[in-house]
């Protein structure tokens, strides 16, 4: 009968360890998912405020080699 409940407490231990271990991961997990939901919540508002710039400034080059957004998406001013 010791034997047994000894038997019990080293599995329920073992059991413990992986619970925690496993709870450690899911947590991390979570964090880095928050963390890319932020960071795509940061470039989607970015890229809706290059957007609008665009827009309301159509002759601004936007770091595209020298060419405008225009030009870059087949609608040369020229």
């Amino acid at each position: 009968m010791e034997n047994d409940l000894e038997l019990k407490l080293t599995v329920s231990e073992y059991e413990r360890q992986q619970l925690i271990e496993e709870a450690a991961c899911l947590n991390d997990k979570m964090h880095k998912t928050l963390n890319l939901e932020n960071e795509k919540k940061e470039a989607k508002n970015k890229t809706r405020g290059s957007s609008a710039a665009l827009l309301l400034h159509p002759e601004v080059e936007v770091g595209l080699g020298g060419q405008s957004a225009w030009d870059v998406d087949g609608w040369s001013s020229t």
